[in-house]
Protein backbone atom coordinates (compact mmCIF):
# COMPACT_ATOMS: atom_id res chain seq x y z
CA UNK A 1 0.00 0.00 0.00
CA UNK A 2 1.52 3.01 -1.02
CA UNK A 3 0.05 5.31 2.22
CA UNK A 4 1.64 3.16 4.19
CA UNK A 5 5.34 2.98 2.67
CA UNK A 6 4.74 7.52 2.91
CA UNK A 7 3.64 7.35 6.53
CA UNK A 8 6.43 4.69 7.65
CA UNK A 9 8.93 7.28 6.33
CA UNK A 10 8.38 9.72 8.71
CA UNK A 11 6.16 8.99 12.11
CA UNK A 12 8.14 8.59 15.10
CA UNK A 13 7.24 8.73 18.87
CA UNK A 14 4.79 11.06 19.41
CA UNK A 15 2.79 11.52 16.10
CA UNK A 16 -0.44 13.93 15.46
CA UNK A 17 -3.40 13.14 12.86
CA UNK A 18 -4.47 16.17 11.76
CA UNK A 19 -8.61 15.03 10.70
CA UNK A 20 -8.57 11.75 11.93
CA UNK A 21 -12.14 11.24 11.28
CA UNK A 22 -13.70 7.94 12.27
CA UNK A 23 -10.48 6.79 13.00
CA UNK A 24 -8.96 5.60 9.47
CA UNK A 25 -5.92 7.72 8.90
CA UNK A 26 -4.71 5.90 12.54
CA UNK A 27 -5.43 2.58 11.18
CA UNK A 28 -2.87 3.70 8.54
CA UNK A 29 -0.74 4.82 11.50
CA UNK A 30 -1.02 1.73 13.36
CA UNK A 31 0.00 -0.27 10.36
CA UNK A 32 3.78 1.23 10.54
CA UNK A 33 4.18 2.23 14.36
CA UNK A 34 5.61 -0.49 16.79
CA UNK A 35 5.54 1.93 19.87
CA UNK A 36 4.55 5.86 20.85
CA UNK A 37 1.86 8.23 20.93
CA UNK A 38 -1.07 9.23 18.66
CA UNK A 39 -2.91 12.08 19.27
CA UNK A 40 -5.86 12.30 16.96
CA UNK A 41 -7.45 15.61 16.13
CA UNK A 42 -10.82 16.20 14.39
CA UNK A 43 -13.43 19.06 14.08
CA UNK A 44 -16.73 16.43 14.59
CA UNK A 45 -16.67 14.81 17.91
CA UNK A 46 -19.31 12.49 16.70
CA UNK A 47 -16.67 11.25 14.27
CA UNK A 48 -14.64 10.82 17.23
CA UNK A 49 -16.64 9.17 18.90
CA UNK A 50 -17.25 6.46 15.70
CA UNK A 51 -13.32 6.07 15.85
CA UNK A 52 -12.77 5.69 19.33
CA UNK A 53 -15.18 2.66 18.92
CA UNK A 54 -14.05 1.35 15.65
CA UNK A 55 -10.37 0.87 16.99
CA UNK A 56 -10.76 -1.12 19.72
CA UNK A 57 -8.53 0.77 22.37
CA UNK A 58 -7.63 -2.31 24.80
CA UNK A 59 -6.61 -4.17 22.00
CA UNK A 60 -4.32 -1.18 20.99
CA UNK A 61 -0.64 -0.83 22.31
CA UNK A 62 0.35 2.53 21.64
CA UNK A 63 -1.19 5.10 23.43
CA UNK A 64 -4.12 6.85 21.48
CA UNK A 65 -5.75 10.62 22.46
CA UNK A 66 -8.50 11.92 20.49
CA UNK A 67 -9.76 15.88 20.33
CA UNK A 68 -12.04 17.68 19.07
CA UNK A 69 -11.20 20.93 18.32
CA UNK A 70 -10.36 23.25 15.73
CA UNK A 71 -7.69 23.14 14.13
CA UNK A 72 -6.98 26.66 14.34
CA UNK A 73 -6.71 26.67 18.02
CA UNK A 74 -5.19 23.32 18.36
CA UNK A 75 -5.37 22.50 22.17
CA UNK A 76 -1.27 21.43 22.36
CA UNK A 77 1.59 22.76 24.11
CA UNK A 78 4.20 24.36 21.59
CA UNK A 79 7.02 21.94 20.53
CA UNK A 80 5.03 18.96 21.16
CA UNK A 81 5.03 16.59 18.69
CA UNK A 82 7.64 14.49 16.45
CA UNK A 83 5.20 14.38 13.21
CA UNK A 84 2.14 15.44 11.56
CA UNK A 85 0.22 13.95 9.23
CA UNK A 86 -3.05 14.39 7.55
CA UNK A 87 -4.69 12.35 4.64
CA UNK A 88 -7.80 13.62 2.51
CA UNK A 89 -8.43 16.54 4.60
CA UNK A 90 -6.89 19.95 3.66
CA UNK A 91 -9.46 19.83 0.79
CA UNK A 92 -12.73 19.47 3.58
CA UNK A 93 -11.11 22.68 5.81
CA UNK A 94 -13.84 25.02 6.55
CA UNK A 95 -12.88 27.97 5.94
CA UNK A 96 -14.54 31.78 6.26
CA UNK A 97 -11.79 33.63 4.82
CA UNK A 98 -8.30 32.75 3.06
CA UNK A 99 -6.32 33.35 6.05
CA UNK A 100 -8.05 30.46 8.19
CA UNK A 101 -5.67 28.45 6.42
CA UNK A 102 -2.76 29.76 7.39
CA UNK A 103 -3.98 29.87 11.00
CA UNK A 104 -4.38 25.88 10.51
CA UNK A 105 -0.33 25.84 9.23
CA UNK A 106 0.78 28.08 11.84
CA UNK A 107 -0.58 25.94 14.45
CA UNK A 108 0.91 22.56 12.94
CA UNK A 109 4.16 24.59 12.67
CA UNK A 110 3.82 25.88 16.45
CA UNK A 111 3.26 22.52 17.74
CA UNK A 112 5.97 20.76 15.61
CA UNK A 113 9.06 20.03 17.64
CA UNK A 114 12.31 21.61 15.99
CA UNK A 115 13.69 19.23 12.40
CA UNK A 116 9.80 17.93 12.95
CA UNK A 117 8.20 16.29 9.83
CA UNK A 118 4.51 17.11 8.56
CA UNK A 119 3.34 14.95 5.59
CA UNK A 120 0.10 16.03 3.89
CA UNK A 121 -1.63 13.42 1.47
CA UNK A 122 -4.45 15.34 -0.16
CA UNK A 123 -6.66 15.22 -3.46
CA UNK A 124 -5.55 18.48 -5.56
CA UNK A 125 -6.49 20.41 -9.20
CA UNK A 126 -4.49 18.82 -11.76
CA UNK A 127 -5.84 18.78 -15.88
CA UNK A 128 -6.50 15.33 -17.35
CA UNK A 129 -7.52 14.13 -20.50
CA UNK A 130 -8.87 10.79 -19.21
CA UNK A 131 -12.80 11.58 -18.45
CA UNK A 132 -13.28 8.32 -15.77
CA UNK A 133 -10.23 10.25 -14.28
CA UNK A 134 -12.15 13.96 -14.39
CA UNK A 135 -15.48 12.70 -12.20
CA UNK A 136 -13.21 12.72 -8.75
CA UNK A 137 -12.67 16.42 -9.23
CA UNK A 138 -15.96 17.11 -10.87
CA UNK A 139 -17.83 15.53 -8.08
CA UNK A 140 -15.66 17.49 -5.23
CA UNK A 141 -16.69 20.66 -7.21
CA UNK A 142 -20.40 20.68 -7.51
CA UNK A 143 -20.49 18.83 -3.79
CA UNK A 144 -18.59 22.28 -2.85
CA UNK A 145 -20.38 24.26 -4.77
CA UNK A 146 -23.97 23.18 -3.54
CA UNK A 147 -22.42 22.99 0.35
CA UNK A 148 -21.76 26.66 -0.15
CA UNK A 149 -25.21 27.78 -2.20
CA UNK A 150 -27.64 25.43 0.55
CA UNK A 151 -25.67 26.07 3.64
CA UNK A 152 -23.19 29.28 3.04
CA UNK A 153 -20.61 26.61 4.30
CA UNK A 154 -17.13 27.58 2.41
CA UNK A 155 -14.32 24.55 1.81
CA UNK A 156 -10.72 25.00 1.19
CA UNK A 157 -11.33 22.43 -2.16
CA UNK A 158 -9.21 21.55 -4.61
CA UNK A 159 -6.05 22.80 -4.97
CA UNK A 160 -3.10 23.15 -7.42
CA UNK A 161 0.35 21.71 -6.30
CA UNK A 162 1.87 25.13 -5.60
CA UNK A 163 -1.10 26.51 -3.61
CA UNK A 164 0.29 23.53 -0.68
CA UNK A 165 3.64 24.76 -1.09
CA UNK A 166 2.83 28.71 -0.83
CA UNK A 167 1.00 28.18 2.30
CA UNK A 168 3.75 25.58 3.84
CA UNK A 169 6.38 28.10 3.07
CA UNK A 170 4.42 31.25 4.18
CA UNK A 171 4.11 29.70 7.51
CA UNK A 172 7.72 28.96 7.91
CA UNK A 173 8.04 25.49 7.10
CA UNK A 174 11.47 24.12 5.07
CA UNK A 175 12.73 21.75 2.63
CA UNK A 176 9.16 20.94 1.19
CA UNK A 177 8.68 18.48 -1.58
CA UNK A 178 5.66 17.60 -3.38
CA UNK A 179 5.17 13.89 -5.18
CA UNK A 180 2.15 12.14 -6.70
CA UNK A 181 0.76 9.04 -6.58
CA UNK A 182 -1.74 7.51 -8.90
CA UNK A 183 -4.68 5.67 -7.71
CA UNK A 184 -5.65 2.68 -9.72
CA UNK A 185 -9.02 2.20 -7.98
CA UNK A 186 -11.98 1.84 -10.94
CA UNK A 187 -15.41 0.96 -10.35
CA UNK A 188 -18.21 0.47 -13.21
CA UNK A 189 -20.61 3.59 -14.14
CA UNK A 190 -23.19 1.49 -12.40
CA UNK A 191 -21.37 0.84 -9.29
CA UNK A 192 -20.23 4.52 -9.01
CA UNK A 193 -23.73 5.96 -9.73
CA UNK A 194 -24.93 3.65 -6.53
CA UNK A 195 -22.58 5.20 -4.05
CA UNK A 196 -22.27 8.85 -5.11
CA UNK A 197 -24.43 11.42 -5.56
CA UNK A 198 -27.02 11.34 -2.28
CA UNK A 199 -26.31 14.28 -0.05
CA UNK A 200 -25.16 16.40 -3.23
CA UNK A 201 -28.45 16.31 -4.87
CA UNK A 202 -30.16 16.94 -1.07
CA UNK A 203 -28.27 19.87 -1.08
CA UNK A 204 -28.46 20.83 -4.68
CA UNK A 205 -32.79 20.32 -3.81
CA UNK A 206 -32.66 23.28 -1.00
CA UNK A 207 -31.45 25.79 -3.97
CA UNK A 208 -33.51 27.52 -6.34
CA UNK A 209 -33.20 29.33 -9.43
CA UNK A 210 -29.96 29.29 -12.10
CA UNK A 211 -27.67 28.20 -9.77
CA UNK A 212 -29.72 24.60 -8.75
CA UNK A 213 -30.11 24.14 -12.67
CA UNK A 214 -26.39 25.05 -13.78
CA UNK A 215 -25.50 22.43 -10.60
CA UNK A 216 -28.36 19.98 -12.37
CA UNK A 217 -26.55 20.08 -15.22
CA UNK A 218 -23.23 19.55 -14.22
CA UNK A 219 -24.86 16.05 -11.93
CA UNK A 220 -25.97 15.15 -15.64
CA UNK A 221 -22.58 15.37 -16.90
CA UNK A 222 -21.12 13.17 -14.35
CA UNK A 223 -24.08 10.57 -14.69
CA UNK A 224 -23.06 10.59 -18.62
CA UNK A 225 -19.33 10.99 -18.27
CA UNK A 226 -19.72 7.63 -15.53
CA UNK A 227 -22.12 5.42 -17.91
CA UNK A 228 -20.18 5.95 -20.72
CA UNK A 229 -16.44 6.31 -19.33
CA UNK A 230 -16.96 4.42 -15.99
CA UNK A 231 -14.75 5.99 -12.68
CA UNK A 232 -11.01 6.57 -12.01
CA UNK A 233 -9.94 7.49 -8.31
CA UNK A 234 -8.21 10.65 -9.30
CA UNK A 235 -4.49 11.25 -8.34
CA UNK A 236 -3.40 12.30 -4.45
CA UNK A 237 -0.19 15.19 -3.65
CA UNK A 238 2.36 13.94 -1.00
CA UNK A 239 3.30 17.28 0.90
CA UNK A 240 6.32 16.69 2.67
CA UNK A 241 7.64 18.99 5.12
CA UNK A 242 10.43 20.14 8.01
CA UNK A 243 9.71 22.57 10.78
Amino acid sequence: MQIKRILATIVNRIVVDLGTGSGRSIKHLLEVMKKGFIIGLDGSCKRLASAKKMLKFDAINLEIALICCNFAYIPLKSSVTDSIVSILTFHELVIIKDKNINDITVEMHRILKKDGKVIVIDKFLYETENLAEKLPILTEYVYQEALKTAKGIHLWGLHKPEDYINILRKTGFKNIKISVIDVQKRLSGEDFLKTWGKETRNLIKQIKGPKAERLKKIIKKIEKIALNYGYKAGKMIIVRAKK
